[in-house]
């Protein structure tokens, strides 16, 4: 509650700039959503919004510009979609079957390519979504009877843990290499 008086009295005057620093920490999801469409409202009338957060699924709803840091130095700064571009990311598509799906079942469909595949499970890197539907008819051409299929898009985590080459600060900590 502290956290939602103190954002709205920042907000009450319709400022023309709003500093944000991390303003979701130990807020409810009511109140986060509440706290977003806030925050949206002001930046639409107008006023520019300076967000800080460690949350990447905030800066990608909120920010029409994002900056990531990383060691106290800027990695890449760009709108979110084009940072996710330029982290060299693609959607990937992953199968589970009922049958394992035969050798070169994908054949020569333009963006896909295997990227694994296991008893029941395939997973498919896609250039453009719009092969997803070709991809799904090989599948079931190649007797692979779909059981679930589930798009993953790149968001903008994948990019900045691509983006910087790290995946866990802690495998890098003193503190990990002596446990």
């Amino acid at each position: 509650m502290r956290r939602r008086l103190n954002l709205a009295c920042g907000m009450l005057h319709r400022p023309a700039v709003l500093l944000l620093d991390e303003p979701m920490v130990g807020v409810d999801p009511q109140s986060r959503e509440r706290i977003f469409e806030a925050i949206e409202t002001l930046a639409r009338g107008g006023a520019a919004v300076l967000y800080s957060t460690h949350q990447m699924d905030e800066a990608e709803r909120l920010c029409a510009r994002v900056v990531l840091l990383d060691t106290g130095r800027v990695v890449a700064a760009g709108t979110p979609a084009a940072l996710v571009a330029g982290a060299g990311l693609t959607p990937v598509l992953h199968l589970r079957t009922a049958r394992p799906l035969p050798p070169g079942w994908l054949g020569a469909i333009a963006g896909a390519t295997l990227a694994e595949s296991s008893t029941s499970e395939t997973t498919v890197e896609v250039t453009d979504t719009a092969t997803v539907p070709a991809i799904l008819a090989a599948a079931l051409r190649a007797g692979g009877d779909v059981l679930e299929m589930a798009l993953a898009r790149p968001s903008l985590a994948d990019a900045f843990l691509a983006l910087t080459g790290r995946a866990l600060r802690d495998e890098e900590s003193p503190a990990a290499a002596s446990a």
